[in-house]
């Protein structure tokens, strides 16, 4: 895996932390308002990280004989 990428995915594990503690936050305390917002942000951030996931497997997957090497 490229330096970079597993930097930012190390980085993304606190980000998502943080985030699964304000989702636990918004339900604990019953946020009705945030929580209609929240699907919607849950669902951008869980695609963001569907799509930076390919994007490094289609890097990896290019480098491939590089990597073996």
């Amino acid at each position: 895996m490229p330096t970079g990428a597993s930097i930012t995915y190390f980085i993304l594990t606190f980000v998502t932390l943080f985030i699964l503690y304000l989702q636990y936050e918004i339900i604990n305390f019953g946020y009705r308002d945030v929580l209609m917002w929240w699907r919607l942000i849950s669902g951008v951030y869980g695609i963001i990280l569907l799509a930076l996931g390919i994007a490094v497997l289609i890097v990896e997957m290019s480098q491939i004989e590089d990597i073996c090497n």
